[in-house]
């Protein structure tokens, strides 16, 4: 599966690189074409790589230069480029997409990937930069082991970034808070499945109880009258969320402190209402959509306690066969995919993408006769 035939040249590597910086899928097509109708020499596959050292080949490259479309291209018809291909590292797209936290490349990736997962196992392999948010919502398993931690939500952390257009072919991560759209994201999971998170909601204490709910507020429940009226017109949602977040860092407020302040925010403008005449406000239930999606959620994430080995969570969401526009909505796009939210980094220092720990694979054969890779916790079945 990881066997590579040869190494594109570096005229073409760059001008490959140029294309894939752009995230210019029609550019990459073409010249993909092109290549293959005129030049045998120069034929691009899934077995060139581009990254020597690493053994990375055109998509390993796209998907962390964060070209989701370029993705989508590639792991499509017509070129069906094998998703699950493992680089020098035995890291697969899978687990640079996660790696990264890129939600986008990683749905495009999930949705071909024969990638299963075992949530029983008690050895999780998790991405070494804490991809917490990409994790839980596309592998919801992997967190029945290792449930999400209140850090995840406050803590310092790594996310994948675009990188210079001056210099395309460096490949960035960026260590900062949590992004506002993936707090968002982990907030709405909380919903579907609060046994899934290592912390309760409403307090922000850290807490193993897996029998807490979401819905109905706690008695004690917060008194956000002040938070309501001083950002009722805030436009700036959800990168607000991690605006706080660096704030409260940089003020060395104590841990349950800044997640309550977080977890405020948030709950301002997903919960509440505020009457602007009377200048009084209410805290109300999520919509009856969002209400929906979080039930069909928990049913499908309860789906994993009947097998040891589970598909990812957007191909159980395409498995209901809905139209596309609820497909999205069931896998949260509308929360996730916010463009332009590089602009909205204001702390934090950028980091080369690093080639990461080779990781140990094995073949295996399972009790029913499949045979295939297994990483960890992760087995890749060879077809």
């Amino acid at each position: 599966m990881g066997d590579y035939d040869s190494r594109v040249d570096e005229e073409l590597f760059k001008r490959i690189l140029e294309i894939v910086h752009r995230d210019a899928p029609g550019e990459l097509h073409n010249l993909l074409a092109k290549l293959a109708a005129t030049n045998a020499s120069k034929l691009i596959t899934e077995n060139t790589f581009f990254v020597a050292f690493a053994k990375r080949n055109l998509l390993h490259v796209a998907t962390y230069n964060q070209a989701r479309n370029c993705v989508r291209l590639l792991v499509n018809p017509p070129h069906c480029w094998d998703p699950d291909k493992l680089d020098g590292r035995n890291h697969n797209p899978m687990y640079l997409a996660e790696m990264r936290d890129d939600i986008g490349v990683l749905v495009e990736i999930a949705r071909q990937s024969k990638e299963r997962r075992d949530m029983c196992s008690p050895s999780v392999d998790k991405p070494i930069y804490g991809g917490f948010p990409s994790t839980a919502l596309v592998w919801p398993q992997d967190l029945w082991v290792h449930p999400l931690k209140r850090d995840a939500m406050i803590g310092v952390r790594h996310v994948g970034i675009s990188g210079s257009e001056h210099d395309p072919a460096g490949h960035y991560m960026f260590r900062t808070q949590m992004i506002g759209p993936l707090v968002a994201l982990v907030f709405e999971l909380y919903i579907a499945n609060p046994s899934l998170f290592a912390f309760d909601f409403w307090t922000g204490e850290e807490s193993d109880n897996k029998q807490r709910l979401f819905w109905p507020v706690p008695s004690n429940e917060p008194d956000l009258r002040e938070e309501v009226l001083e950002h009722s017109s805030c436009e700036d949602y959800p990168h607000c969320l991690y605006r706080i977040s660096v704030i409260t860092r940089q003020l060395h407020l104590p841990d349950e402190e800044r997640f309550v302040i977080l977890r405020n925010r948030w709950v301002t403008h997903t919960l509440t209402s505020f009457e602007t005449s009377s200048r009084s406000w209410s805290l109300s239930p999520p919509s009856l959509m969002r209400y929906c999606r979080s039930v069909i959620r928990r049913l499908l994430v309860n789906r994993c306690k009947e097998r040891n080995l589970q598909s990812n969570y957007v191909q159980q969401v395409r498995s209901l066969r809905q139209p596309q526009a609820i497909e999205q909505f069931l896998i949260y796009q509308d929360i996730w995919d916010v463009p332009d939210w590089e602009q909205h980094l204001t702390d934090g220092e950028g980091a080369n993408m690093p080639y990461g720990i080779r990781l140990l694979a094995r073949r295996i054969v399972l009790d029913t006769g499949e045979t295939g890779t297994l990483i960890g916790h992760r087995f890749i079945p060879d077809r």
